[in-house]
Formats: structure tokens, sequence, C-alpha cells
């Protein structure tokens, strides 16, 4: 049976109907027909432009010791690309058009395969599903968190095809001394990149510790932060990576500032042979970004929108303490104007028994350490002089 066939036929037959049950266990879904104890294990694979560890995998099933009595491969196709080939008898290919594909309705499709081929002669009927072929469309945000190796090419793919088709994907990075090509042509193709290195703010009133990588960046306007601005809270970003907006970007694109830092600022490259945290003349110096997001209009029903913040320590619990929880508010901002066309993002705080910090930057800190520790005691020694004076004379 063809996808075409089985286009038109769907909606009259159930493959299914005649199973005694069905059910789901973590990946894989069994589908059990009571007659004989013989059992049949057949695999159904969706695939999208299947790569080395596509064949890999082909091998590994039919190289185990309970081998599969049919793998079923349901490749999705664009035009004018080749269907992939069998790799042995027991396996098939069945070309599924892109713009067609549905997670559902091609596993269905594949599901009816394998009970048409089988008959009525087996009672045990073991169907398996892997899924790792693409992420879902239904995935309402990607989140990739602090990797610390480069995304494999196929992975790139996959989250670049999401993202074409409207994903929301929120990105963290942190500075690790490698290289992540991958990564960066994810961001690229939405019009930024990471730069190399880890920011240090020059300016005091922008950092705190005495730490000038303890970043208390400048919370900019935009729909995700203007809550947590005019609140007049704080943002906490240590050990941050600058996220550059790229000079030549499609002009679909629409890229706003989150978080920012001062013109004082500066970049150490050589992280690992650093020797001082004050700025060098072969130190990059500016305002630099530590949060961007891009919105780009797919179509009249789908937007794809990319978060992206140069900075992992932003779900760190501790660091996100230091600032009486700025750090998760503008987090799950973010994903509330992310997710604001699906199920809304709802954030209701536990009550903490934890302390709040105050939260000061390094100039503030010092400012009222001069005035506390030095001029108002000098104002009291100054009146308690003149009185003593005027005491005196009388």
């Amino acid at each position: 049976m063809s996808w075409e066939d089985y286009s038109v036929e769907q909606n009259k037959k159930n493959p299914f109907e005649n199973h005694a049950c069905g059910f789901r266990q973590g990946k894989e879904y069994q589908i059990i027909m009571e007659k004989t104890e013989i059992p049949v294990i057949d695999v159904i694979i969706p695939a999208y432009r299947p790569d080395d560890s596509f064949h890999k995998l082909i091998r590994l099933l039919l190289e185990q010791s309970v081998k599969p009595h049919h793998i079923y491969v349901l490749q999705t196709i664009e035009d004018g690309e080749q269907v992939l080939q069998p790799l042995d008898q027991r396996m098939s290919v069945h070309p599924v058009p892109k713009k067609e594909f549905d997670h559902g309705a091609t596993r269905d499709y594949g599901a009816g395969l394998a009970v048409k081929d089988i008959g009525d002669d087996i009672s045990q009927h073991y169907i398996l599903f892997m899924t790792q072929d693409a992420v879902p469309e239904d995935t309402g945000c990607l989140l990739i968190a602090a990797p610390q190796k480069d995304l494999s090419e196929e992975e790139t793919q996959k989250i670049i095809t999401y993202m074409e088709a409207g994903g929301k994907v929120m990105i963290f990075t942190e500075y690790t001394g490698t290289d992540m090509p991958n990564l960066k042509s994810v961001l690229e193709n939405y019009g930024v990149t990471t730069g190399d290195g880890v920011i240090m703010e020059g300016d005091t009133g922008h950092y705190i510790m005495q730490r000038p990588y303890y970043i208390v960046p400048t919370i900019d306007s935009s729909d995700i932060t203007s809550d947590i601005k005019s609140n007049n809270r704080y943002v906490l970003a240590p050990i941050s990576q600058p996220v550059k907006t790229l000079s030549d970007y499609r002009d679909t694109l629409q890229i706003s500032s989150l978080l920012s830092t001062s013109d004082e600022a500066y970049i150490k490259t050589d992280v690992q042979n650093m020797t001082t945290y004050e700025k060098e003349d072969s130190d990059e110096e500016g305002s630099f970004q530590v949060g961007v997001s891009v919105t780009e209009q797919v179509d009249d029903d789908n937007t794809t929108q990319l978060v992206c913040f140069g900075c992992a320590s932003l779900l760190d619990e501790a660091t996100d303490q230091q600032v009486s929880g700025g750090n998760t508010d503008l987090v799950l901002a973010a994903l509330g104007w992310m997710c604001e066309n699906d199920a809304p993002v709802i954030d209701v705080t536990s009550k903490s028994l934890t302390m709040s910090y105050l939260t000061v930057p390094q100039f503030d800190a010092a400012y009222w350490s001069i005035i506390v520790c030095g001029v108002i005691p000098v104002v009291f020694l100054l009146i308690g002089t003149v009185i003593w004076f005027k005491r005196r004379k009388q």
C-alpha cells in the first residue's frame, strides 16, 4: 500500500480494530494479538535525510540476537530527493512527501503496513516505533542548555528544519574554549552568533563582589523584559559570552536586545592564560549583548522565535538567589513570550524559606561605604568640635 492509497483509505478502516489491546511502554508501542505463542517483531522507523548513523542503526537491528521480522522505513522526501535503497530483504522503504508528513498519521500508516503483511496467522505481533527522526512538530519550545560539545550535522539540520516551520528555541551558551561551528550555524541562520571569550565589565556600577565577570547587565526594553524592567529588578549574568548581531541578515528577521553591558565592558579571549582582570590593549572594548530575541514570520499561522542567552549561569539557583529570583523571572518571561499562542506559562511562586539578597553593584557599594564610614563620622566630629569650642568659651 502506498502513502497515496493510505491517505485515501485511512478514515475507512482502523488497522488496529482487530487487536486485543495496545499499550505504550517508554518509546516503544506494543500491539498484541491473541492467537498463537510465536512472537513477530516489526520495526517502524520514520526517517528524514538518513545519514551514516541511520545505516548503523539498521545494521545493529539486523545483527541483534532477536531479529526483527521486518523493518519499515517511512522516508520523508522532498521534490527530487532520492529514495533510500533497502539494505536487506527484511527492510522496505516507503516514501512520504514532506508536505504531507504528520507524526501520528505517518506512524499509523507504518502500523497498517505491518498489520497487512502479517495477516491473521500470528497471535503475538510486536510493533516497535523508533521516533528519533525529527523534532516533533508539537514541541512547545526546544531548550538547548549549555552544550559542552558541538551539535552533530544531523542534529543541526533537524533544529533548523524545526525552526523554519515556526519552531520556538531557547539557547543558553557558555564559554568552553571549544569551537562549535554547528551550534553557531543555527544561530547565524537567524542573524546572531556568539563571540569568543568572556565579558569583563569595566563600569563598577555593573558588577558585584569585586568580580568584573559577575555582570549586572542593563535590562533593555522589549516585550520579554517589560515587566522586569518596570519593577526595577536585577539580573546577574556571571561568566558571560557576548551574543553578537551579524552585520548582514535577511530583512524578515526582527532582532531585539534583552540584556547588554555598559560601554566600558571588554572581552578576555584567552581565558586559560589570563593573568589579570584589568583591560589590556588587545581586549575588545564596547557594549556587548548578553541576551537577544529573534522573530521571523513564516506564514499567517506560524512565527519562528529564538531566545539566546550567552550565560548558562542564569539557570543556576545560587546565582538566581543573589538577585532575589530576577533570573528566574527573566527565563519564565521568555518562555511565556514564546508560548503565548499555546499553553500559557503559569508561574506560581512557592513560599521561600531562604533569605533574599540585596544586590548592590560595586560602584554603589563603594559610594555608600565612603558615606557611612567617612563622611557621616567626619560630619559628627565637626559638629562635636564646634559644640565643644562654644562651651569652652562660655
